[in-house]
């Protein structure tokens, strides 16, 4: 806000006899000078609304303004003051003078250079000025004429019936800018609302995350202002000036972050002459520093009132974690650095982590979509694992007899949270870990003898055919049962199976998919996944292939009794190892990984090319060799590639392509410029086939 406009006095030394001449404007280069001045604004729409409101603020003496939006039946932009109102004589003098202004003297207006009645007329070519003053009101046309100058014209006049002095500012806003306009208004009145009614229009602002006397932080500034694609400046921090916001556009100052207002008293920064922006001189720039300090201090300030105000451990480590993980992304180190008393905690130290890590293991503790608990193996973590989370709860374990997991944390799947189960290694991490347990009063920390037992369920069922798994000597292995661990993949078999059909099995033992032996199939094979695409593969190769069964040891020999029972691992040397046809498509997929992991995903063009050398008769045996890789792999390629790769990953068939490898390593020690060419997708312009083809004529 502009406020007191100082020019300041120099003192100059000079030579007597020099001859001097103060700078003026020629009437005639006024009209010039008008139209720079009116078309200075690089968004005409906000200008108008800023420049109208300002002025009307200034003269109404804390009475508020009206306000009326212009919607498509009623496309004007209306505000009106309550000041005195303007005389024809001041309208037709004072009114029609660029630079003349009466807020020079004093901070406590908005305006001041004399230059925002005329904005309007930036974005539109007249504007109706109406005047109510003692016993008249008269109407007035600003606009640009033919020649280029601002003019002023009395429209009409009447007697004054009793209304309050003031001046009507109307401006016609076009169809296509309403919307615009409005989403325009609303986040330009954000601090500017308690001097406005509005008399067509309501708004729901948001608040800021955090608001005191120095600055406003808005985190989600999604609807803050105004922001399209043509207004991404909007996402910079602002200037606060008399309830108007000022664009920082340098982002060199820290703590002026997306999303922050800092408040300033009006005219504690100049603004460039359009009042759109701050002017960027050597006072504004260390005004920014020392705001950026103020802006630290004050956050600093909050932050310890936050913690002061808490009574226990738990309460404290989390606002301490809350700073960084909500503030420290934003603001500079030093504001959100905070020296906490901690006297009251017995001089514990206060981080955003619960517990130091030394001496402590965690089991973690989880549910899966049916409320089943699943339980880490114990682990070394660092101390950022005990960060505090309102799905996260932590259970020490202080020996309690029996430990039963199981049953005292029932309420992990119940309550669908994540419990961490702390084991200390050694007396004096466990004597550490109580001691901060004592300072922390929150139902996220408990001790594990504190958590009570529940009772396990138990349906008694036969066991043959038992509906849990704990009791069925035969399960099915689900492929579309989801993988997250391997109870997922098994279900008892209910119902009792018919001799005329053939079933396929595997060793079931701990939730594992074993051969009889007590081998995985594959590398991964304590992989679910794995065991599910190795399945799916099976039936790629065989669409007879239903199902797999898993059978406990114990019934191992009576199923392998009956003919109808084919243990998995027979018909997988038959299908898979001893196949022509699935090595011939392991090579395939082989053949094409090694050109990939050579030349790249342009390795297709090195075969065009190829065969052009070839019919060039540019060849030699290195390039007739890798035409025969080219030719061998589009001999064996299929567009089924699915169940041959995942063979391939799980390493059950290994691929047999030697002789093919060796081509591609050979012609690439011979020629290496042309994995670079090749990778660069130079091959796929004809023009430099020649370029390419003397290169290996001449290598």
């Amino acid at each position: 806000m502009s406020m007191i406009i100082t020019n300041q006095t120099k003192n100059i030394s000079q030579s007597s006899n020099l001859q001097s001449t103060s700078c003026s404007i020629d009437a005639e280069d006024m009209r010039y000078i008008a139209s720079l001045l009116r078309n200075n604004y690089s968004d005409t729409i906000l200008a108008t609304m800023r420049e109208i409101i300002a002025n009307a603020i200034d003269v109404s003496g804390g009475k508020k303004v009206d306000v009326q939006l212009p919607t498509k039946i009623e496309p004007n932009f209306i505000v009106r003051d309550y000041g005195t109102g303007l005389s024809e004589e001041d309208m037709m003098g004072l009114y029609t003078k660029y630079g003349k202004s009466t807020k020079r003297g004093s901070n406590n207006a908005i305006g001041g250079f004399g230059i925002g009645r005329f904005a309007p007329l930036s974005y539109t070519e007249s504007f109706v000025v109406i005047s109510v003053n003692g016993d008249s009101k008269t109407s007035y046309s600003i606009r640009v004429d033919e020649n280029d100058d601002t003019v002023v014209s009395r429209l009409c006049s009447e007697s004054n019936s009793g209304e309050a002095n003031g001046i009507y500012v109307q401006v016609p806003i076009e169809n296509q800018h309403i919307e615009n306009f409005n989403l325009k208004f609303k986040n330009f009145s954000r601090y500017l609302r308690d001097n406005l009614n509005v008399k067509n229009n309501s708004f729901d602002y948001i608040e800021p995350e955090i608001s005191c006397d120095v600055f406003d932080f808005f985190e989600d500034s999604s609807d803050y202002y105004y922001r399209t694609s043509q207004h991404a400046e909007c996402n910079n921090p602002h200037i606060l000036m008399g309830g108007i916001m000022y664009p920082v556009n340098r982002d060199d100052y820290k703590n002026f972050v997306k999303g922050l207002v800092y408040k300033a008293d009006i005219g504690e920064f100049k603004l460039h002459h359009s009042r759109e922006a701050l002017e960027y001189n050597n006072s504004t720039v260390e005004k920014l520093k020392k705001a950026s300090d103020r802006i630290a201090a004050a956050l600093q300030k909050r932050l310890k009132a936050q913690f002061d105000s808490c009574d226990c451990l738990y309460e404290a480590s989390k606002i301490q974690h809350d700073i960084v993980a909500k503030y420290g992304r934003f603001f500079s180190k030093d504001a959100v650095s905070v020296d906490f008393d901690t006297s009251k905690f017995g001089g514990e130290e206060v981080s955003g982590d619960l517990f130091r890590a030394e001496g402590l293991k965690i089991t973690k503790v989880s549910s899966n979509r049916n409320g089943k608990l699943g339980f880490s193996n114990p682990r070394w973590i660092n101390s950022s694992y005990f960060s505090p989370s309102k799905d996260k709860t932590f259970i020490i374990d202080d020996g309690a007899t029996p430990r039963a997991l199981a049953n005292r944390l029932s309420f992990v799947g119940e309550q669908e949270q994540e419990a961490i189960v702390i084991i200390s290694e050694t007396e004096e991490a466990k004597k550490s870990l109580l001691k901060r347990f004592k300072l922390m009063k929150s139902a996220k920390v408990k001790l594990l003898s504190e958590c009570e037992r529940t009772k396990t369920k138990r349906t008694a069922t036969k066991r043959s055919l038992g509906s849990s798994l704990a009791s069925a000597d035969i399960l099915l292995f689900d492929i579309d049962a989801p993988c997250y661990k391997q109870s997922d993949v098994w279900k008892a078999q209910k119902e009792d199976l018919p001799d005329s059909e053939t079933y396929y099995y595997v060793r079931y033992h701990a939730n594992k998919f074993q051969k009889l032996d007590g081998e995985a199939f594959g590398r991964d094979g304590d992989s679910p996944l794995s065991n599910r695409k190795f399945v799916l593969s099976l039936m790629s190769i065989n669409p007879d292939f239903k199902n797999v069964y898993g059978v406990r040891s114990s019934s191992l020999k009576k199923v392998a009794k009956m003919s109808n029972w084919i243990p998995l691992e027979s018909v997988y040397v038959d299908w898979v190892k001893n196949s022509t046809e699935v090595q011939d498509k392991v090579n395939c997929m082989a053949i094409q990984e090694t050109l990939y992991e050579r030349f790249g995903f342009n390795h297709s063009s090195l075969c065009n090319f190829t065969n052009q050398l070839c019919e060039k008769t540019v060849s030699n045996q290195i390039i007739k060799n890798l035409k025969n890789v080219f030719k061998t792999r589009d001999d064996l390629f299929t567009k089924k590639l699915l169940w041959q790769k995942v063979l391939l990953d799980l390493e059950l068939v290994e691929p047999k392509i030697t002789k093919e490898k060796k081509a591609v390593s050979d012609f690439d020690k011979k020629y290496p410029l042309m994995k670079s060419l090749v990778r660069g997708s130079v091959l796929d312009a004809d023009q430099n086939l020649s370029d390419v083809v003397d290169y290996i004529k001449n290598w």
